[in-house]
């Protein structure tokens, strides 16, 4: 089942149960969803699951720095609604790496690469990102790229 029939079928589902709980919520988060979806669909009609999964990711990150600001705000209420959609949205993910297995595959493209300096982040990063795309966050990496290069 792909990515967007998934979300889809939740959507109904959720739709016909009356009873669910925060129901308003889901519904908008899905139906925001299908919305990114069916535009990543449109400006490229040949988007694969991994495009689809980039575009979702993307609205996750957007999430995650709403809940940043939010709470160095103090504005915890708007940071819980935030938080709520997205662990909805965090369902459509792949399942995130552990830290340790992303150094891992730094370290591994570092010895490959040779990689000595700062010099050489980008080619790790590009390789590290082509390999665990959509698992962990581009900050993350460069982070962790960065601690390994030291």
């Amino acid at each position: 089942m792909s990515l967007k029939d998934k979300i889809q079928a939740d959507l109904t589902a959720l739709l016909k149960d009356s009873e669910a709980e925060s129901r308003e919520t889901r519904i908008t988060t899905l139906r925001g969803l299908l919305n990114i979806i069916n535009a990543v669909l449109k400006e490229n009609p040949e988007a694969d699951e991994a495009d689809l999964t980039k575009a979702i990711a993307k609205s996750a990150k957007q999430r995650q720095d709403s809940i940043k600001a939010y709470e160095e705000g103090n504005r915890a209420e708007l940071a819980e609604a935030e938080k709520f959609e997205l662990g909805i949205i965090q369902n459509y993910l792949p399942e995130q790496m552990a830290e340790e297995d992303v150094r891992k595959v730094v370290q591994a493209k570092i010895e490959v690469t040779g990689g000595k300096g700062e010099c050489d982040m980008g080619k790790i990063m590009g390789l590290v990102m082509a390999e665990i795309a959509g698992q962990t966050d581009g900050g993350t990496v460069s982070r962790i790229v960065k601690e390994e290069l030291e």
